[in-house]
């Protein structure tokens, strides 16, 4: 259920600073691996009035907090301080089971999103981070990189390595990209017009 609170723009280097409010370490352990390409957690905190206290001297952009079953009051009430005294703090909730409730006052005091981990088939951090910041959320699997070389020319590296990507698109059906890093002498364009394969060659 995101909102659409704006997000204060990263840092230089394309990333942005969070903080994350949990008792349990596994779940700020995986919250820091999922949205490790576009944040940098700074820390996971137990304590509310460590929270607070961490965001006086702290310029994280978003704070994840974790809300469980036993705990909603408490964590309501340290997301109504958030808000109340960092307005442009981003603040996702992190909730153990969906409740509709807890939604709604969520949403009522402008998080940016309530996630329910594993509800999706993944974890829905990164996600939910990427649709707050406007970024296109990537889709599919990554692929393989593959680099041949030789230490001087003639060896046949060029013969090597179409054949090779010839053969990887061949058994797998999928998508093989040939780059060709020799940016004056190389000739894997020639090659893969004069075989027939739908490599594309760069």
């Amino acid at each position: 259920m995101p909102s659409n609170t704006p997000i204060p723009p990263p840092e230089a280097n394309g990333r942005i600073s969070g903080l994350v409010y949990t008792r349990d370490e596994t779940l700020a352990q995986d919250i820091e691996r999922a949205v490790q390409p576009i944040c940098r957690i700074e820390a996971a905190i137990a304590s509310i009035q460590e929270m607070l206290q961490s965001l006086e001297h702290n310029d994280a952009k978003i704070c994840f907090v974790h809300i469980t079953g036993d705990q909603i009051d408490d964590g309501m009430a340290l997301v109504r301080q958030l808000r109340r005294s960092r307005p442009g703090l981003g603040v996702f909730i992190v909730a153990d089971r969906k409740d509709p409730d807890l939604i709604l006052q969520g949403l009522r005091l402008g998080v940016l999103d309530v996630i329910i981990p594993g509800t999706d088939g993944g974890d829905g951090f990164l996600s939910a981070l990427q649709h707050a910041l406007g970024r296109q959320a990537t889709e599919g699997r990554n692929g393989f990189v593959y680099a041949l070389f030789s230490l001087k020319g003639g060896q046949g590296v060029t013969t090597l390595s179409v054949n090779l990507a010839d053969q990887i698109q061949l058994l797998t059906g999928g998508r093989v990209l040939l780059l060709d890093l020799n940016l004056y002498l190389g000739d894997v364009g020639a090659w893969s017009t004069s075989i027939p394969t739908s490599l594309p060659s760069i």
